[in-house]
C-alpha cells in the first residue's frame, strides 16, 4: 500500500509540472501552446491549434522549425529536404512549404502535441549539422 501512496504521490507532482509549464495563448485567429520544450537557443517551441470541426484539432508550428533552421545558418534546401523526410517519417500532413502540421481527433490532441514537437526539434536541430562559416 506504500508503494501505491508513493507513486499517487509522483503521479500528481508530474501532473502539476506539466500544468505549470505548458501555457496556451490567443495568437491571431488560433489558439498558441507554449511548451516546454525547447529550441537549440533556448526559446520555447510553440504549438497553434485550431478546430477543423466538432472532432477535429489541426496543429501546427506555422513553419517556424524551418524558419529557425534557414536563419541560424541552414541553407534552405537543405531544410527543405529535411521538411519532406521528416513529414513522411512522422506522417505529417503536406500542406504544402516547409511547414509541419498533424491533424487528429480530439482524444489524440495530447499525442499530436508531443509528435509534432519530436518534429519540430528534428528541423531545428538542423543547426548542430550545419557546415562551419568561414569568413575571409
Amino acid at each position: 500500500m506504500k508503494q501505491a501512496t508513493s507513486c499517487n504521490q509522483m503521479v500528481e507532482a508530474i501532473q502539476q509540472h506539466v500544468h505549470d509549464e505548458f501555457r496556451v495563448q490567443e495568437h491571431d485567429d488560433l489558439c498558441m501552446i507554449v511548451t516546454p520544450m525547447l529550441y537549440p537557443d533556448n526559446s520555447r517551441i510553440c504549438i497553434y491549434f485550431e478546430a477543423t470541426d466538432s472532432r477535429h484539432f489541426m496543429l501546427t508550428d506555422h513553419g517556424e522549425a524551418s524558419d529557425y533552421a534557414f536563419v541560424n545558418g541552414v541553407p534552405r534546401h537543405v531544410v527543405h529536404d529535411q521538411a519532406v523526410d521528416t513529414i513522411h517519417r512522422f506522417k505529417l500532413l503536406d500542406i504544402g512549404g516547409d511547414e509541419l502540421a498533424l491533424q487528429m481527433e480530439r482524444s489524440e490532441v495530447t499525442q499530436g502535441i508531443f509528435t509534432l514537437t519530436q518534429a519540430i526539434q528534428d528541423i531545428s536541430y538542423l543547426v548542430y549539422r550545419r557546415s562551419p562559416v568561414s569568413t575571409p
